[in-house]
């Protein structure tokens, strides 16, 4: 099995298994503020930093006593390109949800250097959720699967008689 690439070419958490079932693996991380402003505030600093080496500078110009600042768009930076979002819209990523889905938050922690998860907690997690669906033979609590009644065996018949009538037709 491998992770499915999308049509930007950026692998998604999604696999497709020989039979073609479909299994994402969605995972959002809920920052605090704090851990929110400290990654926010690192990528800020990465970013200007980036524009000054590009040779950016949004500084005021003055005649005479007058002082104008005019508003220029600043260049896309290289670590914007690998976020593929700008400042203002991270901003609102971070701190506009409840939630923060895995893939944002560790690109930022590879760009920005500060870390707030290891891969060996994010198994852990994924570990002790599988094992509330799969238990464990000696802490067993799934309830034998019962055939489906036969009223809901008409049900589905009747449903796919309709179906192939429908098709037919077309």
């Amino acid at each position: 099995m491998n992770l499915i690439t999308n049509r930007y070419n950026q692998k998604s958490p999604t696999v497709i298994t020989s039979n073609g079932l479909s299994i994402s693996t969605p995972i959002y991380l809920g920052l605090t503020n704090d851990q929110a402003k400290q990654i926010l505030n690192a990528f800020r600093s990465i970013v200007a930093k980036q524009r000054r080496e590009l040779g950016y500078v949004d500084t005021p110009r003055s005649v005479g006593q007058l002082s104008v600042e005019t508003k220029t768009t600043p260049p896309t930076t290289p670590a914007e390109d690998e976020l593929g979002m700008s400042e203002e819209s991270l901003r609102f990523a971070l701190f506009g949800r409840n939630g923060t889905p895995e893939r944002l938050v560790l690109k930022l922690c590879r760009i920005t250097g500060v870390h707030m998860t290891t891969r060996t907690e994010l198994e852990q997690v994924f570990s002790l959720w599988l094992d509330e669906w799969y238990p464990t033979d000696e802490k067993s609590t799934t309830q034998p699967i019962s055939k489906p009644s036969q009223e809901a065996k008409s049900t589905r018949a009747t449903k796919a008689k309709a179906s192939a009538v429908v098709e037919a037709q077309a």
